[in-house]
C-alpha cells in the first residue's frame, strides 16, 4: 500500500507531523515530498530537526517567483513524480499550493485523503479559500478537524459517506513537543519577561504584497508600542522582509529571523497577546489561552471565533488598535472541547488503510 503524502509549509509540517511519523512506523510504503513552497533551505532543515522528521524521500524545488509560476511547477513536477512513483494513495493538507497536487492525481485515479478539510472564510478572495474549495471537491475522502468543517462540507454537497471527523491534529504536535517547548530558552535569549510583549507574524499574500495592508500594520504597531509599553516582537520570513521597502517602520519593533517549533510556541505561549495572519497562530493562541488578533478580514476558524478565542481586526490601523484593545481587556473565556483522549493522526492514518482496501 503506497502513500505519497505531500507538503511544503510550516503549519502542514505541524499538522501533518503525527501522521507522518505514523505512515512510517506501521505498513505503509511511505513516500514523503517537500515542495520547498515558502521555506529557504536552512528553515526548512530547522524545521525537520525540531519535529524530529526524517528527510523528504523527493524535493520538488518548486518555482516561488510568482502565481503562474509556483501553480504550474507544483502541477507539472507533482504529475511527473506520480508518474514515476506511481502510489495508492495521495495524503494532502489544508489550502496551500502544495495541495493543487490533487488535479494531476485525480487524473490518474490516485485516491485522495484532505486533511483539514472544510474550512470557510466565505472570500473567495483569498488564494487559499480557491484553493480549498477546489481540493475538497476534487478529494475522496475529506478529513475536517470538527463538526463546524464537516456541516460547510455537508452544505456544499458532499456526501456524508466521504467525510471523516479527525480532530485537531496541530494540538497533538503541541502536546507531544511540550517538554521541549518548555526547555527553550528563547526569552532568556531575547531578553524578555513572560506576558511583557507582543507578538506579531504577517505572511499572507493580502498583506505582504499590499504595501497600504502591510503599512497599516506596522502604523498600528507603533501605536501599540506607545500605548500599552511592550514591546514588538516579529519574527519574519524572508519574502515579508523584502517587502519592506518604503514602509515606515517604527522603533521599538524588533524584527527578527524566522524561528523553529520550539521556540516559536515558547514565545507565543509567553506573549501578553499575538498578531497574526496565520489560522495556525490562531489555534496555538487557543491552546495556550492568550488572546489573538487575526490581522484579516475574515476567518475561516469559526471555532477560535466563537469561542472567544480570537477576533478578528481588519485591515485598517485603528481597527486593529482597537482589537487588540478589546482581546486583551476581556477575561479569558474560551470554551473548546480539546481532543485528549484519543489521537487525530491515528484516525486519518486508520482512515487511509480503510478507504484505501476498500477501493481497490
Amino acid at each position: 500500500m503506497k502513500v505519497m503524502s505531500i507538503f511544503g509549509t510550516r503549519p502542514e509540517m505541524i499538522k501533518m507531523w503525527a501522521t507522518l511519523k505514523k505512515l512510517d512506523e506501521l505498513n505503509f510504503d511511505h513516500v514523503m515530498v517537500h515542495t520547498g513552497q515558502n521555506f529557504t533551505p536552512e528553515l526548512r532543515d530547522f524545521f525537520f530537526k525540531d519535529l524530529k522528521l526524517r528527510k523528504p524521500d523527493y524535493e520538488l524545488d518548486i518555482d516561488t517567483s510568482g502565481y503562474g509560476p509556483e501553480v504550474a511547477d507544483v502541477i507539472i513536477k507533482s504529475d511527473a513524480l506520480m508518474e514515476k512513483v506511481k502510489p495508492d494513495a495521495l495524503l494532502i493538507l489544508g489550502d496551500t499550493y502544495s495541495g493543487l497536487s490533487v488535479l494531476p492525481a485525480a487524473h490518474r485515479g490516485i485516491k485522495i485523503f484532505h486533511m483539514e478539510a472544510g474550512l470557510r472564510a466565505w472570500d473567495r478572495r483569498m488564494p487559499e479559500q480557491r484553493n480549498r474549495i477546489l481540493i475538497d471537491h476534487i478529494s475522496n475522502i475529506l478529513l475536517p478537524y470538527n463538526r463546524y468543517h464537516r456541516e460547510n462540507l455537508l452544505r456544499e454537497g458532499i456526501h456524508p459517506s466521504k467525510i471523516i471527523v479527525t480532530g485537531n491534529t496541530t494540538f497533538e504536535a503541541m502536546r507531544a513537543f511540550a517538554p521541549e517547548i518548555e526547555k527553550s530558552d528563547i526569552l532568556k535569549r531575547l531578553k524578555l519577561e513572560p506576558k511583557n510583549y507582543i507578538l506579531v507574524t504577517a505572511h499572507r499574500s493580502e498583506n505582504v504584497d499590499n504595501p497600504e495592508n502591510l503599512g497599516n500594520i506596522f502604523k498600528a504597531l507603533g501605536i501599540l508600542n506607545q500605548r500599552l509599553k511592550r514591546e514588538i516582537i516579529f519574527p519574519m520570513h524572508p519574502r515579508t522582509t523584502s517587502k519592506l521597502s518604503g514602509i515606515a517602520v517604527p522603533p521599538n519593533i524588533r524584527i527578527m529571523a524566522p524561528l523553529g517549533f520550539y521556540d516559536f510556541n515558547q514565545l507565543l505561549k509567553q506573549a501578553f497577546c499575538v498578531l497574526s495572519d496565520s489560522g495556525t497562530a490562531a489555534e496555538e493562541g487557543l491552546f495556550y489561552k492568550v488572546p489573538n488578533v487575526s490581522l484579516r478580514m475574515a476567518t475561516e476558524r469559526m471555532e477560535t471565533l466563537e469561542s472567544g478565542a480570537t477576533i478578528v481586526s481588519g485591515m485598517e490601523a485603528e481597527n486593529i488598535v482597537e482589537a487588540v484593545t478589546l482581546a486583551v481587556s476581556l477575561p479569558w473565556g474560551a470554551r473548546y472541547e480539546f481532543e485528549e483522549d484519543y489521537s487525530p493522526s491515528a484516525v486519518v492514518v486508520n482512515a487511509i488503510r480503510t478507504q484505501i482496501t476498500n477501493f481497490f
